[in-house]
C-alpha cells in the first residue's frame, strides 16, 4: 500500500509491455484493464479495513463499488454464453465458501 507514484507507473507500463508482447488489443485490451482495475480498486478496499476502517467508511465503500463496476465491465465484455447473472451465476459450485 505504500507505493510510490513512480513504483504504480513502473509496475503498470511492466503491464502494458506483457500486454503489448502478447498482442492484447481492442476489445481484449479494454476486459483485460477492466479486470486489473477491477482488482486494484478491491484490494485498495480491503487495505483500508487492515488499516482501521470499517467496512462502511465512505472511501471503503467508494472503492469496492467501482470494483465491482470494473468486474461488471469485464462481465459485459464476455461473448454472450459466458456472460452470467453476476449476481447468481458467482456462487455455482462454491458450497462451503469460495
Amino acid at each position: 500500500m505504500q507505493q510510490t507514484i513512480a513504483t504504480e507507473i513502473t509496475a503498470e507500463n511492466a503491464f502494458a509491455s506483457t500486454a503489448i508482447a502478447s498482442e492484447v488489443s481492442g476489445e481484449t485490451w479494454e476486459a483485460m484493464y477492466a479486470l486489473r482495475h477491477a482488482a486494484d480498486f478491491l484490494e485498495h478496499a480491503s487495505a483500508l479495513i487492515a488499516n482501521g476502517a470499517t467496512i462502511s467508511d465512505p472511501e471503503v465503500v467508494d472503492h469496492f463499488r467501482w470494483g465491482i463496476m470494473k468486474a461488471f465491465e469485464f462481465n459485459n465484455a464476455l461473448s454472450e454464453p459466458l456472460r452470467g447473472d453476476l449476481s447468481r451465476d458467482c456462487f455455482v459450485g462454491c458450497a462451503g465458501g469460495c
